[in-house]
């Protein structure tokens, strides 16, 4: 393709092209290793963000609980509607990693 004393180098400056053969399959499994990684960290985050929320649901309703006020019935209500989606969610997550 480039001849025998041709290197062609990536963007790290490791050589791509070795006798002649390109180190494409590696190339290729190095991008599929980084879009793994990628999809895992944003996974991680959003793990964390619905960790959060949970976390502002649960202060909410301790704090309804805690004024012992008549729209307790409410604020239960409210928490309970805004918790079914992320459980929703995380049976369906779970159903998909099987």
């Amino acid at each position: 393709m480039y001849g025998d004393d041709t290197v062609v180098k990536d963007k790290d400056g490791k050589n791509m092209e070795k006798n002649g053969v390109t180190k494409a399959k590696s190339a290729l499994s190095l991008a599929k290793k980084e879009a793994k990684k990628a999809a895992k960290k944003a996974k991680k985050a959003a793990k964390k963000a619905e960790k959060r929320e949970r976390k502002d649901i649960k202060a909410a309703y301790t704090k309804a609980l805690r004024k012992q006020s008549p729209d307790k019935m409410i604020a239960v209500l409210a928490i309970i509607l805004t918790a079914a989606p992320v459980i929703v969610q995380l049976i369906i997550d779970k159903k998909d990693n099987k």
